[in-house]
Protein backbone atom coordinates (compact mmCIF):
# COMPACT_ATOMS: atom_id res chain seq x y z
CA UNK A 1 0.00 0.00 0.00
CA UNK A 2 2.85 2.40 0.99
CA UNK A 3 4.18 1.73 -2.45
CA UNK A 4 1.04 3.19 -4.32
CA UNK A 5 0.99 6.03 -2.45
CA UNK A 6 4.17 6.79 -3.44
CA UNK A 7 3.71 6.06 -6.62
CA UNK A 8 0.20 8.08 -6.78
CA UNK A 9 2.39 11.17 -5.29
CA UNK A 10 4.61 10.88 -8.31
CA UNK A 11 1.70 11.01 -10.85
CA UNK A 12 -0.37 14.12 -8.84
CA UNK A 13 3.57 16.00 -8.73
CA UNK A 14 3.83 15.41 -12.54
CA UNK A 15 0.06 16.59 -12.69
CA UNK A 16 -0.02 19.15 -10.61
CA UNK A 17 3.34 20.65 -12.28
CA UNK A 18 2.23 20.20 -15.58
CA UNK A 19 -1.10 21.54 -14.67
CA UNK A 20 -3.05 17.79 -15.58
CA UNK A 21 -5.52 16.65 -13.48
CA UNK A 22 -6.39 13.44 -16.08
CA UNK A 23 -6.67 10.17 -14.58
CA UNK A 24 -9.68 8.55 -16.36
CA UNK A 25 -8.62 6.01 -19.74
CA UNK A 26 -12.61 7.59 -20.78
CA UNK A 27 -12.21 11.04 -22.02
CA UNK A 28 -15.10 13.69 -23.58
CA UNK A 29 -14.89 16.03 -25.97
CA UNK A 30 -17.68 17.98 -26.72
CA UNK A 31 -17.91 18.51 -30.13
CA UNK A 32 -18.56 22.37 -31.78
CA UNK A 33 -21.98 24.15 -31.36
CA UNK A 34 -23.86 24.46 -34.77
CA UNK A 35 -23.19 27.61 -36.18
CA UNK A 36 -25.80 30.67 -35.40
CA UNK A 37 -26.76 29.66 -31.68
CA UNK A 38 -29.57 28.09 -30.72
CA UNK A 39 -29.34 28.13 -27.20
CA UNK A 40 -30.51 25.34 -25.68
CA UNK A 41 -28.42 22.41 -24.05
CA UNK A 42 -24.90 21.81 -24.70
CA UNK A 43 -24.74 18.39 -27.10
CA UNK A 44 -23.93 15.51 -25.30
CA UNK A 45 -20.29 15.12 -24.90
CA UNK A 46 -18.50 12.67 -27.37
CA UNK A 47 -16.67 9.72 -25.50
CA UNK A 48 -12.94 9.11 -26.45
CA UNK A 49 -11.36 6.17 -25.61
CA UNK A 50 -7.87 7.11 -26.40
CA UNK A 51 -6.35 4.39 -27.95
CA UNK A 52 -3.65 6.00 -30.64
CA UNK A 53 -1.75 8.89 -30.79
CA UNK A 54 0.12 10.43 -34.32
CA UNK A 55 0.54 12.73 -36.72
CA UNK A 56 -1.24 14.42 -39.38
CA UNK A 57 -0.81 16.21 -42.45
CA UNK A 58 -3.11 18.06 -44.09
CA UNK A 59 -2.38 20.30 -46.95
CA UNK A 60 1.10 22.16 -45.35
CA UNK A 61 -0.33 21.87 -41.47
CA UNK A 62 0.61 19.26 -39.22
CA UNK A 63 -1.10 18.54 -35.87
CA UNK A 64 -0.51 15.61 -33.01
CA UNK A 65 -4.00 13.39 -32.75
CA UNK A 66 -5.06 10.91 -30.29
CA UNK A 67 -7.79 8.94 -31.40
CA UNK A 68 -10.00 6.02 -30.65
CA UNK A 69 -9.25 2.43 -31.74
CA UNK A 70 -11.77 2.30 -34.47
CA UNK A 71 -10.74 6.30 -35.18
CA UNK A 72 -14.09 7.68 -35.18
CA UNK A 73 -13.04 10.17 -32.44
CA UNK A 74 -10.23 12.21 -32.07
CA UNK A 75 -9.04 15.15 -30.48
CA UNK A 76 -6.32 17.64 -31.78
CA UNK A 77 -3.58 18.17 -28.95
CA UNK A 78 -1.91 20.63 -30.53
CA UNK A 79 -4.70 23.27 -31.95
CA UNK A 80 -3.09 26.20 -29.33
CA UNK A 81 0.82 25.70 -30.64
CA UNK A 82 0.24 25.71 -34.63
CA UNK A 83 -0.09 29.05 -35.98
CA UNK A 84 0.64 30.76 -39.35
CA UNK A 85 3.10 33.25 -40.29
CA UNK A 86 3.13 34.72 -43.61
CA UNK A 87 0.41 32.17 -44.74
CA UNK A 88 3.14 29.32 -43.43
CA UNK A 89 1.83 27.15 -40.78
CA UNK A 90 5.04 27.45 -38.31
CA UNK A 91 5.08 23.98 -36.41
CA UNK A 92 6.09 20.45 -37.25
CA UNK A 93 5.60 17.75 -34.73
CA UNK A 94 6.72 14.31 -34.29
CA UNK A 95 7.51 11.16 -32.12
CA UNK A 96 4.20 11.11 -30.02
CA UNK A 97 4.83 8.75 -26.85
CA UNK A 98 2.15 7.80 -23.82
CA UNK A 99 3.01 8.00 -20.08
CA UNK A 100 2.52 4.69 -18.60
CA UNK A 101 -0.63 5.05 -17.54
CA UNK A 102 -2.22 6.67 -20.61
CA UNK A 103 -3.13 10.24 -19.25
CA UNK A 104 -0.63 12.30 -20.81
CA UNK A 105 1.57 12.33 -24.18
CA UNK A 106 4.69 13.96 -25.42
CA UNK A 107 6.00 15.12 -28.12
CA UNK A 108 8.55 17.04 -30.00
CA UNK A 109 7.72 20.51 -31.96
CA UNK A 110 9.71 22.09 -34.48
CA UNK A 111 8.62 25.80 -33.94
CA UNK A 112 9.66 27.96 -37.11
CA UNK A 113 8.04 31.12 -36.43
CA UNK A 114 11.80 32.52 -36.93
CA UNK A 115 12.80 30.94 -40.01
CA UNK A 116 16.19 32.02 -38.86
CA UNK A 117 16.29 31.06 -35.91
CA UNK A 118 13.73 28.08 -35.46
CA UNK A 119 13.25 26.13 -32.03
CA UNK A 120 13.28 22.54 -31.49
CA UNK A 121 11.00 21.58 -28.20
CA UNK A 122 9.60 19.38 -25.88
CA UNK A 123 5.94 19.55 -24.92
CA UNK A 124 3.52 17.47 -22.40
CA UNK A 125 0.05 17.16 -22.76
CA UNK A 126 -3.25 15.78 -21.14
CA UNK A 127 -4.45 13.30 -23.58
CA UNK A 128 -8.20 14.86 -23.42
CA UNK A 129 -6.36 18.36 -25.19
CA UNK A 130 -7.06 19.93 -22.24
CA UNK A 131 -3.73 20.95 -20.91
CA UNK A 132 -0.28 21.58 -22.22
CA UNK A 133 2.83 22.04 -20.89
CA UNK A 134 6.46 22.80 -22.01
CA UNK A 135 9.08 21.41 -20.67
CA UNK A 136 11.84 22.76 -22.28
CA UNK A 137 12.59 25.06 -25.16
CA UNK A 138 16.32 23.94 -26.80
CA UNK A 139 16.91 27.57 -27.71
CA UNK A 140 15.86 29.48 -24.46
CA UNK A 141 17.89 26.48 -22.79
CA UNK A 142 20.63 25.44 -25.31
CA UNK A 143 22.35 22.04 -24.62
CA UNK A 144 24.79 19.90 -26.64
CA UNK A 145 22.48 17.21 -26.07
CA UNK A 146 19.42 18.33 -28.39
CA UNK A 147 17.28 16.10 -29.68
CA UNK A 148 19.19 14.24 -32.62
CA UNK A 149 22.66 13.88 -33.93
CA UNK A 150 22.77 10.24 -35.83
CA UNK A 151 19.18 10.32 -35.94
CA UNK A 152 17.78 13.74 -37.11
CA UNK A 153 15.17 15.83 -34.79
CA UNK A 154 12.67 13.65 -34.88
CA UNK A 155 14.27 10.61 -35.19
CA UNK A 156 15.77 10.98 -31.63
CA UNK A 157 12.78 8.73 -29.97
CA UNK A 158 10.84 9.75 -27.22
CA UNK A 159 10.01 7.41 -24.14
CA UNK A 160 8.49 7.96 -20.86
CA UNK A 161 10.33 6.19 -17.89
CA UNK A 162 7.87 3.86 -15.67
CA UNK A 163 7.59 5.99 -13.30
CA UNK A 164 7.17 8.90 -15.38
CA UNK A 165 9.40 11.01 -13.99
CA UNK A 166 11.49 11.10 -17.22
CA UNK A 167 11.57 11.50 -20.97
CA UNK A 168 14.31 9.10 -23.19
CA UNK A 169 15.87 10.20 -26.00
CA UNK A 170 19.08 10.47 -28.55
CA UNK A 171 20.91 13.74 -27.83
CA UNK A 172 23.81 14.31 -29.91
CA UNK A 173 25.21 10.69 -29.69
CA UNK A 174 23.98 10.33 -25.94
CA UNK A 175 21.14 8.61 -24.63
CA UNK A 176 19.85 11.20 -22.40
CA UNK A 177 16.81 11.65 -19.66
CA UNK A 178 14.94 14.56 -19.45
CA UNK A 179 12.89 15.15 -15.77
CA UNK A 180 9.44 15.82 -17.06
CA UNK A 181 9.16 18.50 -14.24
CA UNK A 182 12.25 20.89 -14.61
CA UNK A 183 13.75 20.05 -18.31
CA UNK A 184 16.99 19.54 -16.68
CA UNK A 185 18.82 16.82 -18.72
CA UNK A 186 21.22 13.42 -17.66
CA UNK A 187 23.48 11.90 -20.16
CA UNK A 188 22.96 7.50 -19.26
CA UNK A 189 25.64 7.08 -22.19
CA UNK A 190 27.93 8.85 -23.86
CA UNK A 191 28.24 7.51 -27.12
CA UNK A 192 30.41 10.14 -29.38
CA UNK A 193 33.85 9.15 -28.86
CA UNK A 194 33.01 5.48 -28.51
CA UNK A 195 30.62 4.82 -31.28
CA UNK A 196 28.25 2.79 -28.46
CA UNK A 197 24.85 2.47 -30.01
CA UNK A 198 22.97 4.95 -28.45
CA UNK A 199 19.89 6.21 -31.54
CA UNK A 200 16.42 5.78 -31.12
CA UNK A 201 15.82 4.32 -27.90
CA UNK A 202 12.77 2.34 -26.80
CA UNK A 203 12.33 1.19 -23.11
CA UNK A 204 11.39 -2.12 -22.71
CA UNK A 205 7.46 -2.62 -20.46
CA UNK A 206 7.49 -3.00 -17.00
CA UNK A 207 4.03 -3.56 -14.99
CA UNK A 208 5.67 -2.28 -11.55
CA UNK A 209 6.90 1.11 -12.09
CA UNK A 210 8.09 1.51 -8.61
CA UNK A 211 11.40 2.72 -8.27
CA UNK A 212 14.09 0.25 -8.73
CA UNK A 213 12.57 -0.76 -12.13
CA UNK A 214 14.56 -3.50 -13.95
CA UNK A 215 13.77 -3.67 -17.63
CA UNK A 216 16.02 -3.30 -20.75
CA UNK A 217 16.45 -0.82 -23.29
CA UNK A 218 16.90 -0.91 -27.31
CA UNK A 219 18.82 0.67 -29.37
CA UNK A 220 20.05 1.56 -32.96
CA UNK A 221 23.62 1.61 -33.16
CA UNK A 222 26.59 0.94 -36.16
CA UNK A 223 27.72 -2.55 -36.53
CA UNK A 224 31.42 -1.74 -37.41
CA UNK A 225 30.33 -2.63 -41.11
CA UNK A 226 29.99 -0.67 -44.36
CA UNK A 227 27.90 -1.36 -47.53
CA UNK A 228 29.51 -1.17 -50.95
CA UNK A 229 29.91 2.65 -50.95
CA UNK A 230 31.02 3.26 -47.49
CA UNK A 231 27.98 3.51 -45.81
CA UNK A 232 28.06 2.73 -41.51
CA UNK A 233 25.37 0.17 -41.41
CA UNK A 234 23.58 -0.09 -38.26
CA UNK A 235 22.21 -3.39 -35.86
CA UNK A 236 19.60 -3.34 -32.94
CA UNK A 237 21.46 -3.44 -29.29
CA UNK A 238 19.98 -3.83 -25.84
CA UNK A 239 21.18 -3.64 -22.55
CA UNK A 240 19.68 -3.97 -19.26
CA UNK A 241 18.61 -0.38 -17.74
CA UNK A 242 17.39 0.71 -14.02
CA UNK A 243 16.24 3.37 -11.94
CA UNK A 244 17.66 4.51 -8.60
CA UNK A 245 15.39 4.78 -5.21
CA UNK A 246 13.67 7.59 -6.11
CA UNK A 247 12.65 6.47 -9.89
CA UNK A 248 15.29 8.40 -11.88
CA UNK A 249 16.83 5.68 -14.27
CA UNK A 250 20.56 4.99 -13.54
CA UNK A 251 23.45 5.40 -16.38
CA UNK A 252 23.92 2.43 -18.61
CA UNK A 253 27.15 0.07 -17.99
CA UNK A 254 28.41 -0.26 -21.94
CA UNK A 255 30.08 -3.49 -21.56
CA UNK A 256 26.55 -4.56 -20.89
CA UNK A 257 25.49 -3.95 -24.47
CA UNK A 258 24.48 -6.67 -26.84
CA UNK A 259 23.78 -6.71 -30.47
CA UNK A 260 20.49 -8.70 -30.69
CA UNK A 261 20.69 -8.77 -35.12
CA UNK A 262 24.59 -8.67 -35.91
CA UNK A 263 23.50 -8.92 -39.97
CA UNK A 264 26.48 -6.98 -41.47
CA UNK A 265 25.51 -5.53 -44.82
CA UNK A 266 21.58 -4.49 -43.69
CA UNK A 267 20.36 -1.72 -41.60
CA UNK A 268 17.93 -2.32 -38.74
CA UNK A 269 16.27 0.87 -36.83
CA UNK A 270 13.14 2.16 -34.92
CA UNK A 271 13.07 -0.63 -32.39
CA UNK A 272 9.62 -0.77 -30.96
CA UNK A 273 8.64 -3.44 -27.63
CA UNK A 274 5.96 -5.64 -27.92
CA UNK A 275 3.48 -5.38 -24.66
CA UNK A 276 4.93 -7.88 -23.04
CA UNK A 277 8.63 -7.31 -23.31
CA UNK A 278 9.47 -10.81 -25.52
CA UNK A 279 9.62 -9.03 -28.95
CA UNK A 280 11.01 -6.34 -30.72
CA UNK A 281 9.44 -4.81 -33.75
CA UNK A 282 11.79 -2.79 -36.71
CA UNK A 283 12.36 -1.83 -39.82
CA UNK A 284 15.13 -3.95 -41.45
CA UNK A 285 16.90 -2.34 -44.85
CA UNK A 286 18.64 -4.52 -47.27
CA UNK A 287 19.69 -1.79 -50.03
CA UNK A 288 17.01 0.71 -50.89
CA UNK A 289 14.17 -1.43 -49.69
CA UNK A 290 12.90 -1.48 -46.36
CA UNK A 291 10.55 -3.64 -44.46
CA UNK A 292 8.81 -4.75 -41.01
CA UNK A 293 10.53 -6.94 -39.25
CA UNK A 294 10.34 -8.81 -35.67
CA UNK A 295 13.44 -9.99 -33.10
CA UNK A 296 12.58 -12.74 -30.72
CA UNK A 297 14.46 -11.91 -27.54
CA UNK A 298 14.44 -15.76 -26.58
CA UNK A 299 16.50 -16.87 -29.98
CA UNK A 300 17.63 -13.65 -31.68
CA UNK A 301 15.84 -14.77 -34.72
CA UNK A 302 14.42 -11.69 -37.11
CA UNK A 303 11.36 -12.58 -39.10
CA UNK A 304 10.55 -9.93 -41.89
CA UNK A 305 6.68 -9.31 -42.11
CA UNK A 306 4.93 -9.59 -45.65
CA UNK A 307 8.82 -8.46 -46.96
CA UNK A 308 7.28 -7.70 -50.26
CA UNK A 309 5.16 -5.07 -49.27
CA UNK A 310 6.73 -1.25 -49.59
CA UNK A 311 7.37 0.21 -46.74
CA UNK A 312 9.22 3.34 -45.06
CA UNK A 313 10.96 3.40 -41.96
CA UNK A 314 12.62 6.36 -42.71
CA UNK A 315 12.43 9.31 -40.81
CA UNK A 316 11.19 9.57 -37.51
CA UNK A 317 8.56 6.36 -37.79
CA UNK A 318 8.43 3.59 -35.88
CA UNK A 319 5.80 0.84 -35.63
CA UNK A 320 3.87 0.40 -32.99
CA UNK A 321 2.51 -2.75 -31.20
CA UNK A 322 -1.49 -3.15 -29.73
CA UNK A 323 -1.95 -3.44 -26.46
CA UNK A 324 -2.56 -7.02 -27.28
CA UNK A 325 0.33 -7.45 -28.87
CA UNK A 326 -1.56 -9.45 -32.30
CA UNK A 327 -0.80 -6.72 -34.65
CA UNK A 328 1.70 -3.75 -35.53
CA UNK A 329 0.50 -0.63 -36.60
CA UNK A 330 3.07 1.36 -39.54
CA UNK A 331 3.11 4.54 -41.70
CA UNK A 332 2.89 3.02 -45.30
CA UNK A 333 4.46 4.90 -48.25
CA UNK A 334 2.23 4.16 -51.09
CA UNK A 335 4.24 4.67 -54.00
CA UNK A 336 3.27 7.08 -56.78
CA UNK A 337 0.89 8.75 -54.44
CA UNK A 338 1.41 11.89 -52.40
CA UNK A 339 -0.05 10.69 -49.26
CA UNK A 340 0.94 8.20 -45.97
CA UNK A 341 -1.41 5.84 -44.39
CA UNK A 342 -1.22 3.71 -41.28
CA UNK A 343 -1.24 0.58 -41.61
CA UNK A 344 -1.65 -2.46 -39.28
CA UNK A 345 -0.61 -6.09 -39.73
CA UNK A 346 -0.50 -9.31 -37.72
CA UNK A 347 2.65 -9.53 -36.12
CA UNK A 348 3.14 -12.89 -36.65
CA UNK A 349 3.45 -12.54 -40.17
CA UNK A 350 0.41 -14.35 -41.17
CA UNK A 351 -2.33 -12.57 -43.24
CA UNK A 352 -1.75 -9.37 -45.80
CA UNK A 353 -1.03 -6.21 -44.50
CA UNK A 354 -4.73 -4.38 -43.90
CA UNK A 355 -5.86 -0.15 -43.98
CA UNK A 356 -5.86 1.44 -40.24
CA UNK A 357 -6.30 5.11 -41.97
CA UNK A 358 -7.45 5.80 -45.75
CA UNK A 359 -7.78 9.33 -45.59
CA UNK A 360 -7.47 10.70 -48.95
CA UNK A 361 -7.46 14.87 -47.70
CA UNK A 362 -4.43 14.29 -45.49
CA UNK A 363 -1.46 12.09 -44.13
CA UNK A 364 -0.69 9.96 -40.85
CA UNK A 365 2.30 8.94 -39.68
CA UNK A 366 4.73 8.31 -35.93
CA UNK A 367 2.23 5.65 -34.70
CA UNK A 368 1.95 5.22 -31.17
CA UNK A 369 -0.35 2.91 -29.05
CA UNK A 370 -1.54 3.47 -25.74
CA UNK A 371 -0.58 1.09 -23.21
CA UNK A 372 -2.98 1.30 -20.88
CA UNK A 373 -5.91 1.43 -23.75
CA UNK A 374 -9.42 -0.08 -22.42
CA UNK A 375 -10.56 -2.54 -24.89
CA UNK A 376 -14.02 -2.56 -23.40
CA UNK A 377 -14.39 1.01 -23.72
CA UNK A 378 -16.06 3.33 -26.49
CA UNK A 379 -14.22 2.87 -30.11
CA UNK A 380 -13.04 -0.54 -30.06
CA UNK A 381 -12.39 -2.59 -32.37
Amino acid sequence: MFRNLKRMGRWMAIAVVVGMFCSSAALAKKPDKPPGGGGGEDPPAVEVNPAIAFVTVERTRQDVVVASADLSSEIVLTQTIQSKSKGVYTHLFGSPAWSADGSMVAFWAHDWTDRDFPRMKLYVASADGAQLALVRDFRSRPSLHKPGGGSGDFGAGLNWSPTGLELLYEGYHALVAIDVLTGDIRVLLDGFYTDDPVGQPALSPDLDDAAGYQGMVAMRGRDGSVDAYGTPQFDIFAAPIASDADGYLLPLDPASIVNLTDAPGTNEFHPSWSPDGSEIACFHADGSDAWLAVINMATRLLLPIYPDYATSGGGHDRATWTSDGQDLIYRTDYSGIDRFDLTIIAADGTGFPEDYTNTQTRREYAPAWNPAWDPAGPGGF
